[in-house]
């Protein structure tokens, strides 16, 4: 009796703790905080894996059991702070998955062999302090892999145990697998070589198929030269891909935090009081949507702490540490624009209050653009979306600038960017986005420059900028951009239209954008713009140096500057007395205008082309003339 008692008694045991997987299996936060141990921080501490009590794991678990709920599957990519516990999250995930799930096989792979032995020692240490009754059989734990089957082949085919295993690799080293995955976990992908993300992109993932219960977490510090990695994240962000997307700050980890010494008063200055703002504004939609956070002084005071402590100070603070996704990928080249500059100009950033529709036009035919309310969100701007945006009417009696980039109008390839300034204020009224042939541009840009007051267009000409320039002159646009030789001791106006880039003009570009930048001399209204400028760089070359922009486009950037040279030349000796007094004279201002249309005119003949067939046509001075409206 008292042996069916305790067979009794043990087979409720048994069935209590089947019970118990199985719920463990649905629920990771009980998994974790009631089975797995994980080493703390300080010496000596071994604590449970208590995900409520660290924000960073917390909103990555919200964020993969959303997903689950609604997908039955798991794609995932965060872009973290260091050390805030994910990579410790994702691999014990992977261990959930095998340890309670028949045929779960699960690869993890880090950037490289010490990063790979850490999340193995992590894994293993997680396993041997499970319960007994929730440890699977196990055949063999290797440094690169351990595997729940029945070690004895005897019995092996009447209990083959979970037949699962959890696989560690190098990046590096990883050369293909055939077999299909149920879990994937990509650690510090950012610092992977081309190779393994090639490897990735073509073998690994699709052996891991879209189907209940499968998981791919991507999770990775920023790094300067990691490419495919901000490739994938700025396209989860965009919300075109099945991989939702969080970044989570350095101050989602609460360890990060000294304590203030007793009567210290910590005073913040106004870059930890921009932070404080930051964190008490959550994150934006496309980067989690994380809620806001009271940042301390405790929390700054490590912040100082560590930067002062570092040899390469607050730059690589940034990357390691961020506390914005933009900022998070320092680049080992020089950002063009000072990033204090740019943050600054974040506080003018705002969505569209209208979007556009242009028609074509041209002098005999001038169509207004159409004005939409503003429906679409950053989300699908950042997406790379086609748009016309407008903030602010014109005004009349104002100036405004339009800069071109041009592009060849394929898809896949630049964009075709337009940029339109206030000529007093420099701040941005719209800005064009589009994809269209370059002499297609040419009507549409008549439309827009004509609509903010015959605009004065100065339109690239490298490449294709030449059929869109082409095509303003031929309509009969009266307000276009005289290029200047700028070696006289002022700006010599010649009889060549549009912009000519050079290493030199575009140091000049350049450096007229950065110094109204530096003085907030100018006003940017939109994100894509700001995010461009946050990416351009210079790498110093053996022959000359080298602009561009380290990831994405910098059509934006370069329509920008054409924008404000153009604006910052019709203003070229305004703060000199004389010019002054002469430029408030209207009689003295018409003289100095026929002066310089006087000779350019005397430099070389002008072309004449009729801008449509039966209309007429435009003698050269007239032309001229109608070309340097604004020079008064």
């Amino acid at each position: 009796m008292r042996t069916a008692n305790r067979a009794q008694a043990e087979q409720q045991r048994l069935l209590q703790v089947a019970l118990r997987k199985e719920f463990y299996r649905r629920n990771f936060e009980a998994f974790a905080r009631e089975q797995i141990r994980i080493r703390g921080k300080r010496p000596g501490d071994i604590c449970s894996l208590d995900i409520t009590q660290r924000p960073a794991q917390l909103a990555f678990h919200k964020k993969i059991e959303e997903q689950a709920r609604t997908r039955g599957w798991v794609r995932g990519r965060c872009v973290k702070a260091r050390q805030q516990g994910l990579s410790t999250y994702s691999e014990n995930r992977m261990l959930q998955g095998a340890v309670l799930t028949r045929n779960f096989n699960s690869l993890l792979i880090a950037n490289d062999k010490p990063t790979t032995e850490l999340i193995f020692n992590i894994a293993r240490f997680a396993y041997d302090n499970l319960r007994p009754d929730y440890k699977p059989l196990t055949r063999y734990a290797s440094k690169s892999e351990l595997v729940f089957e029945n070690p004895n082949p005897k019995s092996r085919h009447i209990d083959p145990g979970n037949n699962s295993r959890m696989t560690f690799a190098v990046a590096k080293e990883v050369t293909g697998t055939a077999a299909t995955l149920q879990g994937l976990h990509t650690s510090e992908t950012s610092k992977w070589p081309e190779n393994a993300c090639t490897m990735l992109e073509n073998t690994l993932l699709p052996a891991l198929h879209l189907e209940p219960g499968t998981i791919h977490l991507d999770e990775s510090t920023a790094f300067y030269r990691g490419n495919y990695f901000r490739e994938k994240c700025d396209a989860a962000r965009s919300g075109k891909t099945s991989y939702f997307f969080l970044f989570v700050p350095w101050w989602y980890d609460p360890t990060y935090s000294v304590v203030l010494d007793k009567g210290e008063k910590f005073r913040p200055n106004a870059e930890e009081r921009a932070l404080i703002k930051l964190a008490a504004q959550g994150t934006k939609q496309c980067d989690g949507g994380l809620p806001p956070w009271e940042l301390t002084f405790e929390q700054l005071k490590w912040r100082r702490i560590t930067i002062a402590d570092r040899a390469d100070g607050e730059r690589l603070f940034a990357q390691e540490y961020p506390h914005r996704y933009e900022d998070a990928w320092v680049r080992m080249d020089v950002n063009v624009y000072p990033l204090d500059a740019l943050e600054r100009q974040e506080a003018n950033v705002r969505p569209p209050k209208w979007y556009a529709e242009l028609k074509p036009s041209h002098a005999g035919n001038v169509i207004k653009p159409q004005l939409f309310n503003a429906l679409r969100t950053d989300t699908e701007i950042a997406a790379g979306k086609e748009y016309i945006a407008i903030w602010k009417e014109p005004q009349p009696g104002r100036r405004y600038y339009l800069g071109i980039d041009v592009s060849l109008g394929i898809e896949g390839r630049n964009w075709s960017v337009g940029e339109v300034i206030d000529g007093e204020t420099r701040e941005q009224v719209a800005e064009a986005h589009i994809l269209v042939d370059p002499d297609d541009l040419g009507w549409l840009m008549f439309s827009l420059g004509m609509y903010y007051n015959e605009a004065q267009i100065n339109t690239e000409l490298t490449g294709p900028g030449y059929n869109t320039d082409a095509r303003l002159k031929k309509n009969g646009y009266p307000n276009l951009y005289f290029w200047k030789n700028r070696e006289r001791i002022a700006p010599k106006i010649t009889n060549l239209t549009g912009w000519k880039t050079s290493n030199e003009s575009k140091r000049y570009l350049i450096g007229v954008s950065r110094s109204l930048l530096n003085h907030d001399g100018v006003i940017i209204r939109s994100q894509v713009l700001l995010d461009e400028l946050r990416d351009f760089v210079v790498a110093p070359g053996f022959i000359q140096d080298q602009y561009y922009a380290e990831t994405g486009d910098d059509d934006a950037v370069m329509a920008w500057n054409f924008a404000l040279v153009a604006a910052d030349d019709e203003d070229f000796g305004d703060n000199l007395p004389q010019a002054k007094q002469q430029r408030a004279d209207p009689t003295e201002q018409r003289r100095l205008r026929e002066l310089e249309v006087a000779r350019a005119i005397a430099q070389g003949d002008w072309a004449v082309d009729n801008f449509e067939p039966g209309s007429g046509e435009h003698d050269g001075l007239s032309a001229a003339v109608g070309s340097l409206k604004g020079w008064d």
